[in-house]
């Protein structure tokens, strides 16, 4: 199964499923990068469509923003409120 269909596959399977990003190298510096940007606009719409899209299959969805170091993911989360109310 390709990487990108196996949270929508662990969905559709479990009641609840944790992701956990584990390397089995030294992530690249784009990886990085990303991580301390952030999350676009549309990355938070695409989480927030895939979270309405699991509705009848989950009874919850957990999201956790880890940036302690810039103090972003309150203003992520809340980002992620709004989106899921549209």
């Amino acid at each position: 199964m390709s990487p990108p269909k196996m949270l929508a596959f662990y969905a559709s399977e479990f009641r609840s499923t944790e992701v956990n990003h584990t390397f089995r190298s030294l992530p690249g510096a784009n990886t990085i990068d990303r991580w301390r940007d952030g999350y676009t606009d549309r990355e938070i719409q695409d989480l927030a469509h895939f979270i309405r899209n699991q509705a009848g299959k989950w009874s919850a969805a957990f999201v956790y923003y880890k940036h302690e170091e810039t103090a972003a993911g309150p203003e992520f989360a809340r980002n992620l409120m709004e989106a899921l109310k549209d």
